[in-house]
């Protein structure tokens, strides 16, 4: 559960979520990313709402998860070009 979050993260910069199990993490980044929508509040990417400008926010998202997912049979070139996809 994640309840009264607020957080900003400025161009250029990194932030890290830190926090023990169960805290909200892995929710808050996959309501950051669009995976899963928050049931109230608002997020933001660039001054825009991620509800309204949904599908434009996702195109220039980037998404690194902890697994690999990397298909060992195509070139570096290759699984560049389906993850970007």
């Amino acid at each position: 559960m994640v309840d009264a979050l607020d957080l900003t993260c400025r161009a250029g910069s990194i932030l890290g979520l830190l926090g023990p199990n169960g805290a909200g993490k892995t929710t808050t980044l996959r309501m950051l990313y669009g995976f899963i929508e928050p049931d109230s509040g608002t997020i933001q990417f660039d001054g825009r709402d991620f509800r309204t400008h949904r599908v434009e926010l996702k195109r220039i998202i980037g998404v690194c998860t902890q697994e690999d997912t990397l298909d060992y049979d195509f070139s570096v070139r290759q699984n560049l070009a389906i993850h970007a996809s």
